[in-house]
């Protein structure tokens, strides 16, 4: 046994850049399919634990790092139960698939059982990959990739944490404890996709409403969204601002827009519907971002990069005036010397209009 680990510490650190080639190219996969994702984890199986595997009761292998296929693997966590299904459409589209586990999904489950929900692969590289030159160290290789959602990784880490991996483990008295969290874990992941559904759903709506000029379409999130998609004023607040020193940078890494911080502002003004925001943000004071840019570079800031719809929140914030406090604006995470500063221009503002 000794030899056998000493075999597997030196051809660990292979194992290692077998599992961060992996986690680069399952990245470079859902990215390419557009499947979000909330983390992907690799490791290689430590030593300690190949060692453990190895010595258990009832189990003999007779050449370890060949039957041991969990020394590489991955985990792939979602957010929602059907994406789960979707990553494992890609990995069977671009691995080759040596052993398929799909015995804990929810639906294979017996009524009385309970257990960590998702969906394991052995893999290894196959098609044109395995020829390049960067894959041949890994050609003979497998490895295990785990496919989870958020809520199935929480239950998994939590029952883990308990040492209960094994009903039969389990006293009695505890199990309907534990039988009634699964539920309502499972609940939970059914429950979240059917929220994504239903907000897609608004999204629709609201485009709809939009598209058609509805004005009077109360404010939400998602008809808020699709209204600064297509209003084209707001690129009259990026020309003025990169005139007066804004660097504008692209929104794409921004996950909501600022919608609950541009939402909350228009509450705020007393803003109701659509046709109540257009006609504010048309006639605001576009000055406000030259007062705002130059009291941020008198504080001694060089530059100060947006995005166009946290333009859009300035010049609302404006619109609301002395309705927003600094309170308000660290509420919505303004850093607090931005804060000081946005607060200072409503301020100059109103002294200005009193002149």
């Amino acid at each position: 046994m000794d030899a056998v680990v000493e075999k597997y510490q030196s051809a660990r650190p292979v194992y290692e850049g077998y599992a961060l080639k992996l986690k680069m190219l399952l990245h470079d996969i859902l990215e390419s399919k557009n499947i979000k994702y909330q983390v992907i984890e690799a490791r290689a199986k430590d030593v300690q634990s190949f060692q453990e595997k190895i010595s258990r009761p009832g189990k003999s292998y007779s050449q370890p790092l060949k039957e041991i296929t969990d020394l590489c693997g991955c985990r792939v966590i979602v957010y929602y139960q059907d994406d789960v299904a979707h990553v494992a459409e890609a990995i069977k589209a671009e691995f080759r698939i040596a052993e398929e586990n799909l015995s804990r999904q929810p639906q294979l489950l017996e009524i009385d059982r309970f257990g960590y929900l998702s969906a394991h692969y052995i893999v290894s590289i196959g098609g044109t990959r395995n020829g390049l030159t960067e894959w041949k160290p890994y050609a003979e290789m497998v490895a295990e990739i785990q496919i989870r959602t958020v809520i199935q990784h929480a239950w998994s880490a939590v029952s883990h944490a308990l040492q209960y991996k094994q009903e039969a483990s389990i006293p009695s008295k505890l199990q309907r404890r534990l039988h009634r969290i699964a539920g309502l874990f499972e609940l939970a992941d059914e429950e979240f996709v059917g929220l994504r559904n239903e907000r897609e759903l608004l999204r629709l709506q609201a485009r709809r409403d939009v598209e058609r000029g509805d004005d009077t379409v109360p404010i939400t999130a998602a008809s808020l969204a699709e209204f600064l998609a297509t209003w084209k004023g707001a690129r009259e607040f990026v020309n003025v601002a990169e005139r007066v020193g804004f660097e504008i940078k692209a929104d794409e890494l921004e996950e909501d827009g600022y919608m609950p911080e541009i939402y909350d502002t228009a509450m705020l003004a007393g803003i109701g519907n659509l046709g109540e925001l257009k006609n504010a943000l048309e006639k605001a004071d576009k000055s406000y971002l030259d007062r705002v840019w130059k009291l941020n570079r008198s504080s001694g800031s060089k530059s100060w990069a947006v995005t166009e719809p946290f333009l859009v929140l300035l010049m609302l914030i404006s619109i609301a005036g002395e309705r927003v406090s600094l309170k308000f604006l660290l509420a919505k995470g303004f850093h607090d010397g931005i804060a000081q500063v946005v607060i200072k221009a409503i301020a100059k503002n109103s002294n200005t209009q009193s002149s």
